[in-house]
């Protein structure tokens, strides 16, 4: 992915998941970085998740589908570092307005 903020369940808590989360924003703007951090942390928590946003291109800078391609490279990193990393049994992925198109895009 372009880039990615994650948010990991408080030390010693066993993993239940890996969350990829994809911002709103109409797709020109928003941001992994900052928008949602205290909500994103706090599924973190009460979930025993690793919560992780995502950043991906927006317009008008970049055009379709540069956002879709950016929202599959982050499922497909997730697939492979997920279990691996954070030790995540499973994945799940959601977002809210432009950042759920992309998982139906894609």
């Amino acid at each position: 992915p372009l880039g990615i903020s994650v948010f990991e369940p408080p030390a010693g808590t066993a993993v239940s998941g890996l969350y990829l989360q994809f911002h709103g924003g109409g797709w020109v703007v928003g941001s992994a970085y900052g928008q949602s951090d205290g909500r994103l942390q706090r599924m973190a928590d009460d979930l025993s998740a690793v919560v992780v946003s995502v950043e991906y291109r927006l317009a008008p800078e970049a055009t379709y589908p540069a956002p879709v391609d950016d929202a599959v490279a982050a499922l497909n990193w997730a697939v492979r570092v997920g279990a691996e990393k954070y030790g995540a049994p499973a994945l799940v992925a959601g977002g809210e307005s432009s950042g759920a198109h992309l998982l139906l895009a894609g």
